[in-house]
């Protein structure tokens, strides 16, 4: 099967997933469609990682986003890939995502992967100025500060710190996190 080629049309889903207006979703829905009914499929979809049109790569990670809600399990064939390949894209919309999926997955990795979710998720909260990506790893850093206690100084101290971003959203989430953390 070639994998650039997956719809009966013989679109690539780089080609799906690019055009339009680079804040709608254009055919994500339909790569996600395609995916759920062929879970090979997925390698192609990863492959638009690669793309230099930073609207496939984010369309790309709203359909993993969707696929992976559908089917958790099939995450797991690929945590490892995301750890390797998202903090090197250097795209928010990537990052953000990973939070996200990191979260509705997390009881599923394994303590290593978990170590690496972590130290991703830190490098996003310390080096991250975009405003999605920092809400959306500290929602995931206070799951794992439930699991690794030990994170949660670390963790306060940045949500100190986030407290005072001069964006009212990041500020006002930092400090309902940094109330809800400290109680603890």
């Amino acid at each position: 099967k070639n994998m650039s080629k997956l719809t009966k049309s013989d679109e690539s889903f780089e080609d799906m997933l690019s055009g339009g207006h680079h804040n709608s979703l254009g055919r994500t829905v339909e790569v996600v469609d395609i995916i759920l009914g062929d879970k090979g499929a997925l390698d192609a979809l990863f492959a638009c990682y690669d793309s230099p049109d930073e609207t496939v790569r984010l369309r790309t990670s709203s359909a993993f986003k969707r696929v992976f809600r559908a089917h958790p399990d099939w995450f797991i064939d690929y945590v490892d890939r995301f750890h390797d390949r998202i903090p090197r894209l250097g795209q928010p919309s990537a990052e953000w995502t990973l939070s996200q999926i990191h979260l509705d997955c997390f009881d599923m990795l394994s303590p290593a992967q978990i170590k690496t979710a972590t130290k991703i998720a830190k490098s996003q909260l310390e080096q991250s100025h975009d405003w999605i990506v920092l809400i959306q790893t500290m929602y995931l850093f206070k799951h794992i500060v439930t699991v690794i206690p030990e994170e949660r100084p670390w963790f306060v101290s940045q949500l100190e710190r986030l407290s005072q971003d001069k964006r009212a959203s990041v500020s006002k989430k930092a400090r309902t996190l940094h109330d809800e953390v400290s109680s603890r």
